[in-house]
């Protein structure tokens, strides 16, 4: 310990940083992140796939096929909606037909 009004020296490095270290673990740290970056979506894609085919493999249930079905049959039937106007459901496809002849 240094008594007061005596003159001490403290010795500390004075001597600049080197930038080329400097810019070596500038270098390495943006490598070790680019990495990580492609890591993290390669990862990620896995598990995206991996979600999507496990959902896809379970098939629908009995209530989402019977759904699907009544859909279909609603799409595709011909049937009088009221017969006084004349108006007539068609098939989607034929009602496509339609609209394109209109167009023409």
């Amino acid at each position: 310990m240094s008594t007061p009004g005596t003159n001490t020296q403290l010795n500390h490095d004075t001597s600049e940083p080197h930038i080329s270290n400097i810019l070596l673990s500038v270098a390495v740290f943006l490598v070790g992140m680019i990495i990580i970056g492609i890591i993290s979506v390669f990862l990620f894609r896995g598990a995206v796939s991996s979600e999507l085919i496990q959902k896809n493999s379970t098939g629908l249930s009995l209530e989402r096929q019977q759904l699907a079905a009544t859909e279909d049959e609603a799409l595709n039937d011909t049937q009088w909606i009221d017969k006084t106007t004349g108006t007539v459901q068609v098939p989607i496809s034929v009602a496509m037909d339609l609209v394109i002849q209109d167009y023409r």
